[in-house]
């Protein structure tokens, strides 16, 4: 019977060790922006990165869509350590008038597992009319509200409040609950060894 236990209690001590490090969580702080420019005009911004897991994150950064060969990132790949964050710039432009989406993918690697990977929509409006306010040219919030990704697929909004346990404190903890279980269960076994001499002896 405790044999059994023993091996139930490493087998679950395996998986929660593999759950662990394959949720890994992504989150930017710019997921949509629209801009507005002249033709062949120049525009530079940034997608606001954030590492909010447990170890440090390689972020790689690649664009997709109608100004693919058209922006230019100049953070295309560097290392977030654990709480930082970092402004990965940017530079797009168009020559032709009209309104063109592209999205830049954000991916979190981490150095083993899994990593996810997410991404912000840059909406480009080029208008020949040179007199409009600069103050309409941009439309991106520097406030965090971007989305939280994990490998499930599902998107959680930054937005409202959230009550996070670190999958590191959820593994210690359930480690430690274990050995505690495993320590008795090996003090429990070695007594009731000792019981079974002492009446052997005695017999």
């Amino acid at each position: 019977m405790i044999k059994k236990i023993l091996a139930i209690s490493f087998v679950f001590l395996f998986l929660l060790t593999f759950v662990s490090a394959e949720k890994v969580t992504g989150q930017i702080g710019n997921s949509r922006m629209i801009l507005r420019a002249e033709p062949g005009e120049k525009v530079e911004r940034y997608i606001l990165v954030k590492n909010v897991n447990n170890l440090p994150m390689t972020i790689k950064l690649s664009p997709a869509g109608d100004l693919e060969d058209k922006i230019k990132i100049q953070d295309k790949e560097f290392v977030l350590e654990p709480g930082a964050e970092k402004r990965a710039r940017f530079t797009i432009s168009s020559k032709e008038e009209g309104s063109t989406e592209t999205k830049i993918g954000v991916c979190f690697v981490p150095e083993e597992g899994n990593g996810v990977c997410l991404s912000s929509t840059v909406i480009l409006i080029i208008s020949g009319d040179s007199n409009q306010d600069d103050n309409s040219q941009d439309d991106q919030d520097d406030s965090d509200t971007g989305f939280s990704f994990n490998p499930s697929g599902h998107a959680i909004n930054t937005n409202s409040q959230q009550t996070k346990i670190s999958t590191t404190t959820l593994f210690l903890i359930s480690s430690g609950i274990l050995a505690i279980i495993l320590i008795a269960l090996i003090v429990y076994s070695t007594k009731k060894k000792t019981k079974k001499t002492v009446k052997e002896r005695r017999a």
